[in-house]
Formats: structure tokens, C-alpha cells, sequence
């Protein structure tokens, strides 16, 4: 699972950094990083060798840009509607547990839908979350709590989803929040890249 985290605005700031976290879907951890400035965001994901891919969202026009270093392309796709929907319906519960994580006060919520259970440490103080696959491939095949969480304004920095046996399915670990300046250059096309027209596509072009 390739996850993207969206920031906006929470009480008339934004936030502009980078934000480091390490993802666990079955295999070894995943470590990626964002940048955050004002409206635009860049997913940076590794892959093998050392190769990075990276994608562009803006919520201003509503696109996401998606660039594949290997062959000097990219990709251009909107951003669809990832309000409302999601896999099955959410059992949501906000506890009376507060911790602070990496400097953000976090309330622990405990979810549910068909046989996982989800525990989220998440603060709004970051803004909202949601998942690659909210942005490329449509409600449908979103995960039920990753819905919940965007609707609900939060941004998660732990996150563990267990199967009906207890086992660890997925995990999330945000590992460090810098709060400082982010290059205009990394919202901008590479020199000599040129776009690729593909009429449907399953997801990004990397992941899990």
C-alpha cells in the first residue's frame, strides 16, 4: 500500500516541512518522505536500486502529477472526489487517551469494518489524511478507515490494523516532522521529461 499524506490548512495556517514515515504492508518497512508547501505536496517513494519515484498533488488545479524517472516521463491524472464511500462501514470511536508524538498532541481512535481492526494515534494540527489509492483509483477501493480518517480532518502519525486472528496487517510510523522552508523546485517538472497519455490506470506507478 503506497500511502500519500495530505496536509491543509487548520486554523488559517499551513504547514510547510517535510514529513518522514515508514510503512508496513508484509515485508520489510517502507521509508518515505513529503514536502509540504502551501497547496502542493510531493510524495517521494524509493524503489529499487536508487532509483526515487515522486508525485506532485495540487489541490489548486486539482491534479496530481506523477513522474517516473526511469523513463523521463510523466504523467499527468485529477484528482477525483475522496468524500464519502469507502469499503464497508466504519465502527468509529474516539477515546479518552491523549499522547504526544513527535511534538503533536494526539487522541488515540480505535475503528473497525468487517474483520479489521484499525488503532490511530492522529492530531489536526497537520491537517488530513488519505491514501494513494483515494487519489488514483477511486472510493471504491479505498480502505474504510483511511476514508474515515480524511472525513474527519485527521492526520495520522501511528497506525496499526490488525486481521480477525490480532495479526499486524498494516502499520504506519511517522518518524520525524521538520517544520522549515521547502524549494519551489521540487513542485516543478524535471528539465527534459515529457508526458506520457495513458487512458486508464489501477494506481500509481509504485508501492506496495
Amino acid at each position: 500500500m503506497a500511502t500519500v499524506l495530505v496536509l491543509s490548512a487548520q486554523a488559517g495556517e499551513m504547514f510547510e516541512g517535510t514529513i518522514h514515515y515508514a510503512l508496513k504492508s508484509g515485508g520489510e518497512p517502507v521509508n518515505m518522505v513529503h514536502y509540504v508547501k502551501g497547496n502542493q505536496m510531493r510524495i517521494e517513494v524509493p524503489l529499487q536500486g536508487s532509483t526515487t519515484a515522486a508525485s506532485i498533488v495540487d489541490f489548486d488545479t486539482r491534479e496530481i502529477t506523477v513522474l517516473m524517472p526511469d523513463q523521463h516521463m510523466y504523467m499527468v491524472m485529477p484528482m477525483p472526489d475522496t468524500t464519502d464511500g469507502g469499503r464497508g462501514t466504519v465502527d468509529f470511536r474516539t477515546s479518552n487517551e491523549v499522547q504526544t508524538i513527535l511534538g503533536y498532541s494526539c487522541t488515540k481512535y480505535l475503528m473497525s469494518y468487517g474483520e479489521r481492526t484499525v488503532e490511530v494515534w492522529a492530531t489536526k494540527g497537520l491537517g488530513r489524511y488519505l491514501a494513494s489509492s483515494n487519489l488514483t483509483q477511486g472510493r471504491e477501493n479505498r480502505s474504510a478507515w483511511e476514508s474515515r480518517l480524511a472525513d474527519e480532518g485527521l492526520f495520522p502519525l501511528r497506525v496499526i490494523e490488525t486481521d480477525k486472528s490480532g495479526d499486524e496487517v498494516f502499520a504506519l510510523e511517522v518518524t520525524k516532522v521538520e517544520e522549515n522552508p521547502v524549494d519551489d523546485l521540487l513542485f516543478t517538472l524535471p528539465e527534459g521529461y515529457r508526458r506520457f497519455e495513458m487512458p486508464s490506470m489501477g494506481g500509481l506507478p509504485f508501492g506496495q
